[in-house]
Order: C-alpha cells, then sequence, then structure tokens
C-alpha cells in the first residue's frame, strides 16, 4: 500500500484534510446577460489520527558480546519488517480502533453513493458465475472511475483471487492477464498493473469476499507518517539481558471514495 498510495509526514498526533464533495457550480454566459449566482462547493473535514506500532525483544548482552553477526542490526531488522507486514494488513484490514482504518472497513454501495466504497459482484461465491461475466464485470470496474483516477489506477488483488482472473479469456482466446516480461514491468490486467497483497482476503466459496480492488490510491488513500522507527536499547533493567524497544508512529484513511472500486465475490443481493 506504501508503494500506491499517498504519504504525509505530520508533527503533531492528527491532521485534518479538507476534501471537495461538491465542486462550485459554473454557468455559459453571454456577453451582456447578468451574471447568475452559481452553487457554492462543499468541503468536508476527514481527521487522520496517527497509531502506534511497538516491540520490545530482549537478548542476552553474552549473546551481543559473542555472535558471528551483528544481533543488535539483524533484529532491528527483523522488527522493521514485521512493522512494514502489519501496516499493510491495517492499511487495508484496519478497524481504525487504536491502528489506521482500511479501505475495506469503508462503508460499500453497490450504487456510487457519496461515503460509501462502489463494489461489484462477481455473480458466484468464491468464483465468477462464467467467463462473460467476469468480463463484463472488471470492464465495468475500469469505466467506473473517473477519467482523472483510472489514468493512475492499480489492481490490488489476494492470490486466490489472480488465480480465478488468469483462467479468464478474451472473445478470441487471448488471456485478460499480461506476464510481466521483466522485473522492472509489473504485470497487467485490461492495460493497468497488477499488486498480489497477501492482506485482501482469499476467495471463500462459503462467504462473499472483497478480494479485488481497482483505483487511484494515490488520490484515494492518505497515509500519515508521524515518526519512523525508533529503538531505545535498555542493559539495566533485565539484566543480564538487553531490551530492545521499538516504535513507529502511523495513520491511514481513505480520503477520496470515487477513487477506489471493489470486487465481490458473490452473488447478486
Amino acid at each position: 500500500m506504501r508503494n500506491i498510495s499517498k504519504i504525509t509526514t505530520i508533527s503533531s498526533n492528527s491532521i485534518d484534510i479538507l476534501v471537495d464533495e461538491k465542486l462550485p457550480g459554473a454557468n455559459w454566459c453571454a456577453e451582456n446577460t447578468d451574471r447568475k449566482e452559481t452553487s457554492s462547493p462543499e468541503l468536508k473535514k476527514i481527521k487522520i489520527n496517527v497509531h502506534e506500532l511497538c516491540a520490545k525483544p530482549k537478548a542476552s548482552q553474552a549473546l551481543l558480546d559473542d555472535a558471528q553477526i551483528d544481533v543488535e542490526n539483524w533484529l532491528i531488522e527483523k522488527i522493521s519488517e514485521n512493522f512494514a507486514t502489519l501496516e499493510d494488513d491495517a492499511f487495508i484490514n484496519g478497524d481504525g480502533k487504536n491502528k489506521p482504518r482500511g479501505f475495506l472497513k469503508c462503508k460499500t454501495s453497490l450504487e456510487n453513493e457519496s461515503g460509501s466504497l462502489q463494489y461489484f459482484l462477481s455473480g458466484a461465491k468464491g468464483k465468477f458465475a462464467n467467463s462473460e461475466t467476469a468480463l463484463n464485470t472488471l470492464i465495468e470496474m475500469v469505466c467506473s472511475l473517473k477519467p482523472h483516477h483510472v489514468k493512475n489506477a492499480t489492481w490490488i488483488m489476494s492470490r486466490s483471487a489472480l488465480a480465478e482472473i488468469r483462467k479468464i479469456k478474451n472473445n478470441d482466446g487471448t488471456s485478460l492477464w499480461q506476464m510481466s516480461m521483466s522485473e522492472a514491468t509489473p504485470a497487467t490486467l485490461l492495460g493497468y498493473p497488477v499488486i498480489i497483497d497477501d492482506n485482501m482476503p482469499a476467495l471463500n466459496s462459503e462467504a462473499g469476499t472483497f478480494s479485488v480492488a481497482f483505483g487511484d490510491f494515490l488520490s484515494g488513500y492518505q497515509i500519515i507518517d508521524r515518526q519512523g522507527l525508533s529503538v531505545l536499547r535498555d542493559p539495566y533493567t533485565s539484566k543480564p539481558f538487553v531490551e530492545f524497544f521499538a516504535s513507529k508512529r502511523v495513520g491511514g484513511d481513505v480520503v477520496d471514495f470515487d477513487a477506489i472500486k471493489l470486487l465481490k465475490f458473490d452473488t447478486a443481493e
């Protein structure tokens, strides 16, 4: 999510972001006619709080002294990796309680309603109803984005959803999925890059899941960094062990509901 979302660093514990829900009105005017009053813009304030990630491992002083590798740096690297994993899950699935709110925890609707993420149906639980439905649904998702969003759009999906999508064929028998030809070039679906994220829900034949998302996450999802990884070294409290207290403060939330669309693997409701 950090690779495709907007990231802002702040110096407080929250940030207020103003987003426009309605643009100001405008009309064509003849040269000598009165200029009539037009509608005013509508702004909404979204407050995003930062939350703390923390870890408190310890290692014996003897191990730190005698190990053939730099155990302290290795430990910090592993903490950083774990923080990154927890962050990514929160940006997708977080409930907003002591962690960022993920986009899958926002209100959803089959219609394009204000304050909700619009979603589309696959026609069956855990799969597409058929290849024609799959093709039509994915095309509808792409076409549902506004022009200024679709040009920056990216797919993000679970591995099980990818397995279903790779089976889909065009009418001429070619695959919708276009394999990457190099590490620098991502695989594409309908011409847009695809990211595989294991924090997206896996397909489930018993329950509908939002396993695919498509959108302009740079406009749609805001990540807030209060501070980077901070590590305190305490060799005194738990002798003969050295304690390491690591922390990081981060927040996140959806700021533009029009910029992200979801695919729910479920039957018609």
